[in-house]
C-alpha cells in the first residue's frame, strides 16, 4: 500500500526549499576569508501536470503489484494449512496403525509363549513351537516399522508445523536431529 500512495502523490504538486553555502574568491589567499562566503536559498516548486496519464499508470501498475503479492500470501498460507492438514491426517493414520500392530504384536507373544509351554510341556512338537516364534518376529518386525513411519510422520508434522530440522557434524557423520523427533524418540521408549 506504501507503493500506492507514493504513486498517488505523483498527482500532488510537490514543494521544497534548497540552501547552499560555501566560499568563493578570486585569489586562493582569500578564499577562506569572511568576506569569500557565500549562501543562496530558494524554493523549488513541481508538479507533473500534463503527466496524469503517466501517473495513473503508474498507480494501476502498484495497484496490480499490491494485489499480486496479496495473491501470493494468501496461496503461501493456504499451502501451508495444507500441508500441516496432511501431516495431521498421515500421522493420524499411523498412529491407529501402530497401535494396531502392538496389540497384533503383543498377542502374537502369548501365543509364542504358550506355544512354547505347550512344547515343554510335550502337548505340541518343535515346528509347531517355532512356527509361533517366528509369527511373533514377524509382527515385532511389522510393529517396528509401523513405529518408524509415525515417528517419521510426526517429524513430518513438527516441520509443517514451523519447527526447525538441522544437521549436524558428529565424528566422521553428519547426523539429522530435531526437538520434536528427539522427544518422540524419548517418549516412544519410555512407553
Amino acid at each position: 500500500t506504501a507503493l500506492v500512495g507514493v504513486a498517488e502523490g505523483q498527482f500532488f504538486p510537490s514543494f521544497s526549499l534548497t540552501a547552499i553555502t560555501g566560499y568563493q574568491s578570486v585569489f586562493w589567499n582569500r578564499l577562506f576569508t569572511p568576506g569569500s562566503t557565500f549562501l543562496f536559498a530558494g524554493p523549488n516548486f513541481s508538479w507533473s501536470i500534463f503527466d496524469f496519464g503517466r501517473v495513473r499508470a503508474l498507480v494501476n501498475q502498484s495497484i496490480a503489484m499490491q494485489n499480486e503479492a496479496c495473491a501470493q500470501y494468501k496461496s503461501t498460507i493456504f499451502k501451508a494449512l495444507a500441508d500441516v492438514e496432511t501431516s495431521l491426517v498421515k500421522y493420524k493414520a499411523a498412529s491407529d496403525g501402530y497401535v494396531e500392530h502392538a496389540k497384533a504384536f503383543q498377542a502374537s507373544k502369548d501365543a509364542a509363549a504358550a506355544s512354547l509351554s505347550r512344547f515343554e510341556a510335550g502337548e505340541i512338537n518343535y515346528i509347531a513351537a517355532l512356527q509361533a516364534a517366528l509369527t511373533r518376529q514377524s509382527y515385532e518386525l511389522s510393529m517396528v516399522q509401523s513405529q518408524t513411519t509415525m515417528t517419521l510422520n510426526s517429524i513430518l508434522l513438527y516441520k509443517s508445523l514451523g519447527g526447525g530440522w538441522e544437521k549436524q557434524e558428529t565424528g566422521n557423520r553428519k547426523q539429522e536431529t530435531g526437538v520434536a523427533g528427539e522427544k518422540l524418540l524419548l517418549n516412544q521408549r519410555d512407553h
